[in-house]
């Protein structure tokens, strides 16, 4: 296995998230098309033992979904055309990179445009590929054995000969 790759560039591009993050657009305006929304919660930064409603939004060829609060769900709505979730799949918005202040600092965020994509962009977008698996670094390692069949045994003996370094350092 060969020497680990130098993490060279943003920081936030090697920290994984279960989320989409304005760094996951790597700077640029992406159109996207709606494939489902599911509902969720987060903690309310404000009040740590408080949970707020919010909703995941998954897009056809992306992995993350895009967490979605009110202020977005009403750009969502007035390109759709509906408050109704139902109504926003198969529907296409562009998301973007940006920094806004909040909580007394800068944080990048996502945002979407607030008007509908071209028709052209919206097709392009419906017929995006999914995107690859992450790296194998980015899995924990039960997730690594579950794929091992498609490893090297070199691989895999590397992987143990860390998992046991680990465990020595832990004890």
């Amino acid at each position: 296995m060969g020497k680990p790759l130098e993490a060279t560039g943003d920081w936030r591009q090697y920290v994984t998230s279960d989320t989409l993050q304005a760094v996951d657009l790597q700077g640029k305006h992406c159109v996207v098309v709606i494939q489902r929304v599911t509902q969720a919660t987060m903690t309310d930064r404000q009040d740590s033992s408080k949970e707020k409603g919010v909703l995941n939004v998954y897009f056809k060829g992306k992995r993350k979904p895009l967490v979605v609060k009110a202020e977005m769900s009403a750009v969502i709505t007035k390109i759709v055309g509906s408050r109704k979730c139902a109504d926003w799949i198969g529907k296409a918005i562009e998301i973007y990179p940006t920094r806004v202040w909040a909580f007394g600092q800068n944080h990048d965020v996502v945002r979407i445009v607030e008007r509908a994509p071209s028709q052209a962009d919206a097709k392009v977008a419906a017929e995006a590929k999914s995107e690859p698996e992450p790296p194998a670094t980015d899995m924990k390692p039960d997730e690594i054995r579950e794929k091992s069949s498609a490893m090297t045994a070199e691989e895999i003996a590397e992987i143990k000969r860390r998992e046991a370094e680990e465990a020595g350092r832990a004890k």
